[in-house]
């Protein structure tokens, strides 16, 4: 309590439709407590409403020796409900990822074969500088109703629609899709 600039893991789950932190997370923390949260939706269905909190300024990414991987957002709250995220303080889902214009995962660590990042951008922006071959396939998501992300999936010849969750540990196949 009263400790500024506390470092805290969070998962970043794109089939989440809002944040969440974990109430033994929350409630060591001195902020504000600002209503209650609605319930929201994952991919495993949904999770119930709880007390929001505003987690005030975040800083994002680590403080490199030239500064680079920090962005810094303000605003941003969470519900306060206990969600399955083992080794997190909680959930960064879609209304955390809606905050910016684009958001870019590198799953490989780029050209020089680091850790995965994530980049942030306040704007979209083709990527112009690059050939084609460089970019990859773009291949297109569609939001679910339940403000969740899809793409259609061909599994042994059958299209599927598919979640995209960031957040799952492993690929999960129901059993209607694998019918």
């Amino acid at each position: 309590r009263g400790v500024k600039g506390v470092e805290l893991d969070w998962c970043v789950d794109t089939a989440c439709s809002t944040n969440f932190i974990l109430p033994q997370v929350a409630y060591g923390l001195d902020v504000e407590i600002v209503g209650a949260a609605p319930a929201g939706v994952g991919a495993t269905g949904a999770v119930s409403s709880g007390q929001e909190m505003l987690l005030g300024t975040a800083k994002l990414g680590s403080d490199g020796d030239d500064g680079s991987g920090v962005a810094a957002i303000t605003g941003l709250s969470a519900a306060i409900v206990q969600v399955p995220a083992p080794g997190t303080a909680g959930i960064l889902g879609r209304s955390f990822l809606n905050c910016f214009g684009a958001v870019e995962f590198d799953w490989c660590g780029g050209a020089g074969g680091g850790k995965a990042a994530m980049y942030m951008h306040q704007a979209y922006a083709a990527f112009d500088d690059a050939s084609e071959e460089a970019r990859g396939e773009a291949v297109p998501m569609r939001e679910l109703a339940c403000g969740l992300l899809a793409i259609d999936v061909d599994l042994n010849g059958v299209r599927v629609p598919a979640l995209v969750d960031t957040g799952a540990p492993q690929t999960i196949v129901n059993r209607a899709a694998a019918r």
